[in-house]
């Protein structure tokens, strides 16, 4: 990708801001994962948050590229393999953590759980709280 012309500057810029507030919103995700007892404490919470952050930007390409739902959704399949694969083994109560699941509500999608934790596989950047 190249810099923006002058003439698109001003669209640039709120575009970098959505991307940083994303990647923040992600980032904290993966950091509440780790305090609330769902993933280990001893991965490396950036590392995590940018292979996350980059699959949804790249995923967003292929869906604006014209890639199939059922293309994006397997994998989507696979990248949440890399977040179960940090998760935990038995949760603070004693319990198997639940299988995640995709939630559509007409608006965007996203994997979610049994935890406070979400990854958001297509989102607006206001749906990611940093905690």
């Amino acid at each position: 990708m190249s810099a923006p012309s002058p003439a698109n500057v001003a669209v640039a810029h709120p575009l970098l801001e959505s991307r940083a507030r994303t990647s923040a919103g992600i980032a904290a995700c993966v950091r509440r994962g780790v305090s609330t007892g769902e993933l280990k404490t001893d991965i490396d919470t950036q590392a995590l948050a940018t292979v996350f952050d980059s699959f949804l930007t790249g995923l967003a390409t292929l869906a604006r590229d014209g890639a199939s739902g059922a293309s994006l959704d397997a994998a989507v399949t696979q990248v949440m393999v890399l977040w179960d694969a940090n998760r935990i083994a038995i949760n603070r109560v004693g319990k198997q953590p639940d299988i995640r699941t995709l939630r559509d509500d007409g608006l965007h999608r996203r994997a979610v759980g049994t935890g406070e934790s979400t990854i958001a596989t297509e989102t607006h950047s206001h749906d990611l709280e940093p905690s």
